[in-house]
């Protein structure tokens, strides 16, 4: 099932360096990016499939992997890796 994170503020870092205010990013079930627009543009995209999760007030960076973080003690914890959503640990939890 596809999952589209919408209503966020969506910083593509492509060449372009677009933006979109209203945005919505939409990755399949192994986590690879299938849709990055305007939010109305996502929906009509993907159709009534997509489980939708509601991000306004978000920021979202398709495809950018902060490695700057560090392990405390050799265990890293979670509020060290900046993730799109809180209490998610990867992908598959966005929206539980």
């Amino acid at each position: 099932m596809t999952t589209a994170l919408t209503g966020a503020l969506v910083l593509t870092l492509d060449s372009e360096r677009r933006m979109f205010t209203d945005g919505a990013v939409a990755f399949d079930d192994g986590g690879r990016i299938v849709v990055v627009g305007p939010t109305a543009q996502a929906r009509d995209a993907l159709g009534d499939s997509a489980r939708i999760v509601e991000c306004t007030g978000r920021v979202i960076a398709p495809g950018f992997v902060d490695r700057s973080w560090r392990p405390r003690f050799g265990i890293p914890t979670i509020g060290e890796v900046h993730l799109l959503l809180p209490g998610a640990r990867r992908v598959s939890n966005v929206g539980r």
